[in-house]
């Protein structure tokens, strides 16, 4: 036990045996330890001056060293691998490193057990701050429920051999150099017979060429212009950037009914022709006119100064389908429900809960909310901003909660919410389950438990507007 015993007394600064105190060295540090309170146990000579990740990981083998049973301790040889781990650790950049993850006695200390939220000072402290940025901006349940595992490439997290086909394809693809005549000749074939508007098969037809006006391609054409993206402002437009890797484009994506989400190195024009010979023609006919959205609200953005709203972009695009073969059934059952909400916006209960979530430049999510009585008078209106990145229908999810919450501080019993979130909507009213807002639904059905009536509905975005 000698080997663990120096690396915390190296790491501490602190002798193995203190004279006075009956206490051993492990017996200080592994409380603080357990606590997630690294910065009490470093060497206060170090000044601050310590990579945070490598002192979990060697602090975190010493202790488990001193187990009390043998079973319990790692092997030599185990010792032996982690310790060539962490020199490779302190070798290597931070953008380089693996994040380490503390064991489960350490990171629940990262949640106070109280307020049920991120102990937001202890994240900071303890990890990079990319990394805390990202650890801040997962929304924590009310019921500290057990973790589980989830394959986030499908929407209600199960693991399905058909997406991890298609993740093998695009990791494939990353090789692939700028495209054969052959492709191409393949991508002008699919964009002409594609089902869609001639004004759309020709904006196809331009970015499957790149002669898109984006701002790298005018400063490539002599243009004296700031090449970065207009939406992020964090890399060149081009149009793989601007189509694929852009943070708002990305939110566009998953906020659609395709719920894509974007592979990290795959050239535009694959991503292209992938779509457009998808098995299912109405999954290619959104794929093309969601493209060309995205296009359309970068130029709002450009030459109207219109803000870019993903979930605003996704709406647009379904509508767009509708214009173009909606089934009977569908436009009438439209028709009459936009004539009937218009008509009486209030459905009838004693409170009408108006919410609506959305996700905002520098990576904040902020939240509407307007409470009516059923003489149509407003009760309560507020909203809120927290500086955290989820996606569109997380932050929807997260709004409906918000609802809940406030009608039972209210002692409001029985009330409606209606939000322009299909997806979360149909999720608490049919139990179905999509993964990324699975543990907030769950708190929303324990909430509603909670009230006499509740009913959720779900409305255009245009008729949600006093939310907006």
């Amino acid at each position: 036990m000698d080997l663990p015993i120096n690396y915390i007394v190296i790491y501490t600064g602190l002798p193995a045996v203190i004279k006075g105190n009956p206490s051993t060295i492990i017996e200080l540090v592994r409380p603080l330890l357990e606590k997630g309170d690294l910065n009490t146990i470093i060497d206060p000579r170090l000044k601050g001056k310590f990579d945070v990740n490598l002192g979990w990981k060697v602090l975190g083998l010493a202790i488990s060293c001193t187990a009390s049973t043998s079973i319990q301790r790692p092997t030599m040889s185990v010792v032996l691998t982690e310790l060539k781990q962490c020199v490779n650790l302190e070798s290597t950049s931070t953008s380089e490193r693996d994040i380490f993850v503390p064991p489960r006695h350490i990171y629940s200390a990262l949640i106070d057990p109280d307020t049920k939220q991120w102990n937001r000072q202890l994240v900071v402290q303890t990890f990079y701050p990319d990394e805390a940025k990202q650890i801040l901006s997962i929304p924590i349940s009310q019921r500290l429920p057990a973790d589980k595992i989830i394959w986030h490439y499908e929407r209600d997290g199960e693991f399905f051999v058909r997406s991890a086909h298609h993740l093998l394809k695009q990791h494939n693809s990353r090789d692939v150099a700028a495209s054969s005549g052959q492709q191409m000749n393949n991508l002008w074939r699919e964009i002409w017979k594609a089902p869609v508007p001639n004004r759309v098969r020709n904006f196809l037809w331009r970015l499957g060429k790149n002669i898109l006006p984006t701002r790298a391609n005018l400063v490539r054409k002599g243009v004296q212009i700031e090449n970065l993206c207009p939406q992020c402002h964090s890399a060149p437009e081009t149009i793989d950037h601007l189509f694929l890797h852009c943070h708002l484009t990305q939110l566009t994506w998953f906020a659609s009914q395709l719920g894509a989400r974007v592979p990290q190195s795959m050239p535009v024009h694959i991503w292209l022709l992938q779509g457009l010979t998808c098995d299912d023609t109405r999954g290619a006919q959104l794929f093309c006119v969601l493209m060309w959205k995205i296009w359309n609200a970068r130029n709002n953005l450009v030459f109207n100064n219109k803000l870019v709203d993903p979930i605003a972009i996704a709406h647009e695009a379904m509508y767009f389908m509708q214009e173009l073969s909606p089934s009977p059934h569908e436009n009438n059952a439209t028709l009459m429900q936009d004539a009937v909400l218009a008509a009486q916006p209030m459905p009838s209960a004693p409170h009408v809960f108006y919410v609506d979530g959305g996700c905002f430049s520098g990576n904040a999510t902020g939240w509407g909310m307007v409470i009516y009585n059923q003489s149509g008078h407003v009760v309560l209106s507020a909203c809120r901003k927290e500086l955290i990145d989820v996606e569109p229908v997380l932050a929807e999810a997260i709004g409906v909660r918000w609802c809940l919450q406030k009608a039972i501080e209210l002692n409001m019993t029985d009330i409606v919410i209606v939000s322009d979130a299909a997806t979360v909507v149909s999720c608490i009213n049919s139990n179905k389950p999509v993964a990324v807002i699975d543990l907030v639904i769950q708190d929303c059905n324990l909430l509603i438990e909670q009230l006499d009536s509740v009913v959720v509905t779900h409305v255009r975005r245009h008729l949600n507007v006093v939310a907006h």
